[in-house]
């Protein structure tokens, strides 16, 4: 979008005005102090409304973070994909909670929430951090594999003791 800059007036929504050639400039700066320091540097995005940018941020460094999960925000991209983005592929904690870690966290009596977002702060909150990223792949592939939607295979878990469900005695 080009903007008159004589006539801001006309803009009637917030809106973050970039000029690309400083823009380009500052990372070519960037770029030139990390080959010469011979080091990687990575950004850390703090306005996640400037993800059209990134492109041209690619272009001159070569990795990128989000600084939290509303920096991780993008258009059609929910709570969950972004946690899962910023645990998987980023290796930062975040509690990735989809309908399996949901339905079981609630079935198993580690929390009582109405829904994912609830229940992502909650097991937040219970769990140590350094374990976040654990909960949606163990808890997950129970959901899939042991736990499921329609029959608790309550014989076969090795966390009945723990849960609040279950009818079997261990």
């Amino acid at each position: 979008m080009q903007v008159n800059l004589a006539n801001f007036n006309e803009i009637h929504r917030p809106i973050y005005v970039l000029e690309e050639e400083r823009l380009r400039h500052n990372l070519s700066l960037i770029k030139s102090v990390a080959e010469r320091a011979d080091m990687e540097i990575i950004l850390a995005f703090k306005a996640y409304a400037l993800w059209k940018t990134f492109p041209i941020f690619r272009e001159y460094i070569s990795s990128t973070t989000a600084s939290s999960l509303s920096e991780a925000k993008l258009p059609m991209v929910g709570r969950k994909t972004a946690a899962c983005v910023r645990s998987y592929a980023m290796d930062i904690p975040s509690v990735c909670v989809d309908t399996h870690v949901h339905r079981i966290a609630n079935l198993m009596g580690l929390v009582h929430t109405k829904d994912p977002t609830e229940t992502e702060f909650e097991l937040m909150r219970i769990t140590p951090k350094d374990r976040w990223n654990d909960i949606n792949r163990y808890i997950v592939r129970h959901g899939q594999v042991v736990c499921l939607p329609n029959k608790h295979n309550c014989s076969k878990c090795s966390v009945r003791s723990m849960c609040d469900s279950c009818t079997i005695p261990y």
